[in-house]
């Protein structure tokens, strides 16, 4: 079984795995630019579009993990961003690598804003803010293993192998989401929608036939055994 403190360890390597993709543009910048004969701007363009989502996703992202379930959102959004780092990756002029990034980045927004409300909702009972601590601080982890690690590999390779690395991260964070045992921690959402699975087993497995005592009536004379 694994415990609320475990999970959280796995949001880590989830969120780390955003940031590592995010940065990913910035460390092979150069060769981008050499390789698929880009600006300055476009370069600039390319980074800042991955956190553009946002700005329209972050609420609907809410409602949508609502709808569908927190841990089936969160798969989905690690799944965009495996699709959008791969478009990235073999993209072969501007266009194709601003949809790569797009796509991405509507992933790790989705995924951002879940994975902060599955944390408080497993923190509740304490430990919030050292929990809260240890997932803002993926982030920045992500950010420096990138700037660290893949310009220098890039130029030894190529930079879409470096980029296919970092989308070759997202996935590690999808085993805990996929192949949760049944005593990891639930979100709301996933708790209240067990929780209504429970009470419909429930009723379905009363017995009939059991006598049930009719209300007695509001008014009107009651009749006396003769």
């Amino acid at each position: 079984m694994m415990n609320r403190w475990g999970a959280l360890a796995i949001v880590f390597v989830t969120r780390t795995s955003m940031g590592f993709q995010f940065q990913s543009i910035a460390s092979v910048g150069p060769l981008l630019m050499a390789d698929l004969a880009l600006s300055w701007a476009q370069i600039g363009t390319l980074i800042g579009l991955y956190m553009l989502p946002g700005a329209f996703l972050a609420l609907p992202g809410g409602v949508l993990g609502q709808r569908l379930g927190e841990r089936r959102t969160v798969v989905g959004s690690l799944a965009l961003m495996v699709v959008g780092g791969v478009i990235t990756a073999v993209a072969h002029g501007y266009a194709a690598a601003l949809a790569g990034r797009v796509l991405a980045g509507v992933g790790a927004v989705l995924m951002n804003v879940l994975l902060a409300k599955i944390v408080a909702d497993w923190f509740t009972s304490g430990g919030m803010s050292t929990a809260m601590a240890v997932m803002l601080t993926s982030w920045p982890v992500g950010l420096g293993l990138a700037a660290a690690t893949l310009g220098g590999l890039a130029t030894r390779t190529s930079w879409a192998d470096r980029l296919r690395l970092s989308r070759s991260t997202t996935p590690a964070g999808g085993t805990y989401h996929t192949g949760r045992r049944a005593g990891a921690p639930l979100g709301m959402g996933d708790r209240a929608r067990h929780e209504r699975r429970l009470r419909v087993g429930l009723l379905q497995r009363e017995p009939r036939g059991r006598h049930r005592v009719r209300p007695r009536p509001a008014d009107g004379p009651r009749r006396l055994p003769r």
